[in-house]
């Protein structure tokens, strides 16, 4: 589609009304995820999934959500409820975003059992103006473009990621002759969510 031919076009109105759910949503679900993926993508590899598999798996979850809200955004503005869908939907996902960051970023600087519910109460206030400034200034058309970006997050994690290794080219790697292989038994102990400090010493020994 050239740029004319957009301006001014039902595509571009149907991209400017839309397209705002597919950014908010993909903040909310698939920078977090691949956030944590990025560098503990040991959950694919356990399961054996290929390169190709897994960028089917993140395709769903990136476009998925998306169209099922699109598609209830039609439902509610044929109800007449358009404009308070578009709340509800930056609301939820926004703010989800945002406590994902507030954690993330602000996690371990406040010295108090409190901060948890401190984090949470930011999140929501920041939230809430930012919901509103989008709203009673009409920029929902204007968010929509920052749609975009989301390619990049999938290409940053494919690419630059540790999680990149997990899509090379692994079909050329030669196997081991079965003449080579060592058969020295090896015991492997996994602590999944077992503080070591438990079992160390005041010199760090076990």
């Amino acid at each position: 589609i050239s740029l004319p031919s957009f301006k001014g076009s039902g595509i571009e109105r149907l991209f400017e009304e839309n397209a705002y759910i597919f950014f908010v949503v993909n903040l909310a679900i698939l920078v977090p995820l691949l956030g944590v993926l990025g560098g503990q993508f040991n959950l694919f590899t356990a399961h054996g999934m290929t390169g190709s598999a897994i960028i089917s798996l993140l395709l769903i979850v990136v476009f998925l959500p998306s169209v099922v809200l699109s598609l209830l955004k039609w439902l509610a503005k044929l109800l007449g409820i358009g404009k308070a869908f578009d709340g509800l939907v930056l609301v939820i996902f926004l703010g989800v975003f945002l406590t994902y960051l507030f954690n993330k970023a602000g996690y371990g600087v406040l010295a108090s059992s409190y901060e948890p519910a401190i984090l949470f109460l930011a999140a929501l206030l920041v939230t809430a103006g930012s919901v509103a400034v989008i709203l009673s200034a009409g920029m929902i058309r204007k968010l929509s473009y920052f749609s975009l970006l989301i390619p990049f997050v999938l290409l940053h994690f494919i690419f630059v990621s540790p999680a990149s290794t997990l899509f090379e080219g692994s079909g050329q790697m030669k196997g081991v002759k079965p003449d080579s292989i060592n058969d020295t038994p090896v015991i492997l102990l996994v602590f999944d969510e077992f503080s070591g400090l438990t079992i160390q010493d005041s010199e760090g020994g076990l």
